[in-house]
């Protein structure tokens, strides 16, 4: 299933009471490689799996994130980072089913586990030390290099998890003598949800990403020990080696986050640097300015009074007399300063990550006028819940370039705007400069604001600078900032009439206005439009032949499903929807109740928790399953997600509490899961084979459709689409593999 873990929290989990003791493990060699395990052996195996499930999401989380900085990355990226993860991790799930050559497997499980520990701290030293020997520093990753950087560092680690898997599935299977895949799947699962919820623990203690990493090499590293004492060879000597090299390394007082760090921001003195639950934060200094990053982004700098002049200056020269200000992100660069440049009452400033107003106050004097309120909250909640007025809103945000941030480019957002603003409100925000050219897809994109915009406000003007400003207001708008520059008696540095003249900003303003389509498609919370058409005009931006990457792409998943049956092509569409649908929740609680890191982590707790409780019931609830069992498990799965739609429509248009809508979203979460685990543990025992093959083939397709389903569904197909037909063509590809086992119902002895 889709592991696009975001940090668990608020999830309660307990390990079960193990007894470890030394055992001996033999192989006989016959064909039937049966296994001599005493009982406790069993309990070993299963605390690994949980181990190898605590590793994966661990190692998948720090991984994302280190790609996410590296890429500046969108969900573009993130779908392709978790498409490289899940096909990489099928083959070394197919790759597992060599295991059986091995003589000592316990033994080798012994080594994949120390190095599911080990390998992580390597991969991000590299990811770090290399990427501006590789990437050039500053510029954007193409396409290309996006698939082959990330394919690269994650390929050791993914190889090894899904081998490992395999491995232990089997060796659970042939223990008990009968089918232990779905067991293993759900402690996997399990394991997965342990490790998210002691990673979304570490941020609460700031611990660092190699502090996190030196505590999943110590996990691992004990749970290699105890599967030592069961095996025979000299792997328990490997075992001390490793602990001893782990002290050389960490026991010196060497701060490897520090030494990174400063590979990634070469000429620079880092002065703060800390991993949040939002992001990773990072202060330097250079030349006697400050520079703030954010995933190794720059923010903004302390030094540029230009931006912050034209971020408020543009609209606040609008209203004849501002006193409430709603400012939403970007305050602490200087923004407050010239808002306090007139005769304001109240500035509520809106950051959804806290660590931001720590490092305002810590390294700059923008916020410590009395004025102004610091809100840490997502500023979409904020506008919707707030029972404020404003005289003026400031969205300080950058182009919606990701989903996260398209939420307050949509007509819905500006229709909450407008209800919180007062009679003859202004509503401020921007788009990058279109500068004296603007392409076809530039002009879309301001066609698509100024057509969202105008569906809320009567007027709307657009003042070209460093970035093009779109002011919205029921009021009368004026471009002659100039002339207001001075009646006001603003002390600017650049915006004032040295700098700006009115004619030209009035002819340029006019220009932009005379290439906008005025009837242009709205964009919507469920239908990102703008979103998509950012995403278009980034890809153009490479000279790259994205006609060859689509029909590489289009073969991959052609040749994958050629060599599907039955059962393999039913847990394919399965993992497509599981990861699909995973995604479509997900946004939906985002657009719908606001971004709240903790709780859509809940909902990937419940949806691993799903996988793990289906897996589990089905042998509970129905012990002989036919091909009968799996068709309509499957129809099930289409019914369950083509409904989908009709409860996010109840919940945006009916007013209901946060409570309410979360309950909604926990239990969609977990039912949809709970049956994609149901189809698993039913797939494993109508698939034939070894056990080894059939973890390797149904895990694998599995994971394969997940990788499908999450670049597809995150990347093009809800841009482009809208949620609600992706939900409808999710249940239509399901109820496809329902169709082929019914077609095919014979081939497993049902008439």
């Amino acid at each position: 299933m889709l592991r696009t873990r975001l940090v668990l929290d608020g999830m309660a989990g307990k390990m079960p009471k193990y007894t470890f003791m030394r055992h001996t493990f033999s192989v006989k060699n016959n064909s039937h490689r049966n296994i001599e395990l005493v009982t406790d052996s069993r309990s070993v195996l299963l605390a690994a799996v949980v181990v190898v499930g605590i590793s994966s999401i661990v190692t998948q989380i720090v991984l994302l994130r280190e790609f996410l900085s590296v890429f500046y990355g969108n969900e573009l990226v993130i779908g392709i980072v978790m498409a490289n993860w899940m096909i990489v991790t099928a083959i070394g799930t197919f790759l597992g089913r060599y295991a059986e050559r091995v003589q000592n497997r316990l033994g080798l499980l012994t080594v994949l586990i120390i190095l599911l520990g080990i390998i992580p701290s390597i991969t991000v030293f590299l990811i770090r030390f290399l990427r501006n020997s590789v990437l050039e520093i500053g510029v954007m990753p193409d396409l290309l290099q996006i698939i082959l950087f990330s394919l690269f560092f994650i390929a050791p680690y993914c190889i090894l998890s899904g081998f490992s898997f395999n491995v232990i599935a089997v060796l659970i299977s042939e223990e008990k003598k009968e089918n232990r895949i779905p067991e293993a799947y759900s402690w996997e699962a399990v394991g997965s949800v342990l490790g998210g919820l002691a990673f979304s623990i570490g941020f609460l203690y700031s611990i660092q990403t190699f502090e996190r990493l030196f505590i999943l090499i110590v996990v691992t590293l004990i749970a290699a020990y105890f599967i030592s004492l069961q095996s025979q060879g000299t792997v328990a000597k490997i075992f001390i080696l490793s602990i001893a090299l782990l002290l050389l390394i960490f026991g010196r007082g060497i701060n490897i986050e520090e030494i990174t760090m400063g590979f990634v921001m070469p000429g620079q003195k880092i002065l703060y640097h800390n991993d949040t639950p939002y992001g990773s934060l990072t202060v330097t200094e250079q030349d006697n300015q400050y520079n703030f990053f954010e995933n190794n982004v720059l923010l903004f700098s302390t030094q540029d009074p230009a931006s912050n002049e034209e971020a408020v200056h543009y609209t606040m020269l609008q209203h004849p007399d501002p006193r409430d200000v709603l400012l939403v992100s970007g305050g602490i660069s200087g923004t407050t300063r010239e808002i306090l440049k007139y005769n304001v009452e109240k500035i509520d400033y809106v950051e959804l990550n806290p660590a931001i107003f720590e490092l305002g106050e810590k390294f700059t004097d923008n916020l410590k006028d009395p004025r102004i309120h610091i809100i840490s909250q997502d500023g979409r909640l904020f506008v919707r819940s707030t029972s404020s007025n404003y005289d003026i809103v400031l969205i300080n945000l950058p182009d919606p370039v990701t989903a996260q941030i398209n939420r307050y480019y949509t007509a819905e957002f500006y229709s909450d705007v407008k209800k919180i603003l007062k009679k003859g409100g202004v509503l401020g925000m921007s788009l990058s400069s279109s500068a004296d050219y603007m392409n076809k897809d530039a002009r879309l994109m301001r066609s698509i604001l100024y057509s969202t915009l105008k569906e809320n406000f009567l007027n709307i003007l657009i003042i070209p600078g460093m970035r093009d400003f779109f002011i919205a207001s029921d009021l009368v708008l004026d471009i002659r900032i100039s002339e207001r520059v001075v009646s006001r008696r603003l002390d600017n540095i650049y915006v004032n009439p040295y700098y700006i003249n009115d004619k030209l900003l009035t002819r340029r303003s006019r220009g932009i206005e005379d290439l906008i389509w005025k009837d242009e498609l709205r964009n919507l919370d469920f239908k990102p439009i703008s979103y998509y058409r950012q995403l278009i005009l980034w890809l153009e931006s490479f000279d790259i032949n994205y006609g060859i990457l689509i029909l590489i792409f289009t073969v991959l998943v052609i040749f994958s499903l050629a060599r599907t049956n039955t059962i393999s092509y039913g847990m394919y569409t399965a993992g497509f929807a599981g990861s699909g649908i995973e995604i479509v929740l997900l946004l939906a609680f985002q657009i719908l109740y606001g971004y709240v890191y903790q709780m859509m982590g809940i909902l990937i707790a419940m949806f691993m928790a799903g996988l793990a409780s289906g897996a589990l019931m089905r042998k509970k609830i129905i012990s002989n399953v036919n091909i009968k069992t799996y068709m309509y498990t499957q129809v099930v799965l289409a019914v369950v997600i083509a409904f989908v739609p009709v409860i996010l429509y109840l919940l945006q248009v009916t007013v209901v509490s946060s409570v309410v809508t979360t309950i909604a979203f926990i239990l969609t979460t977990f039912l949809i899961a709970c049956i994609v685990g149901f189809e698993f543990s039913t797939a494993t025992e109508l698939d034939q084979g070894s056990y080894s093959s059939i973890a390797s083939r149904i895990y694998g397709f599995d994971l394969i459709g997940s990788a499908v389903g999450a670049l597809l569904v995150s990347a093009f197909l809800i841009p482009l689409a809208g949620i609600i037909p992706v939900c409808f063509l999710i249940a239509l590809i399901v109820f496809s593999s329902a169709v082929l086992s019914f077609v095919h119902r014979g081939k497993y002895n049902l008439s």
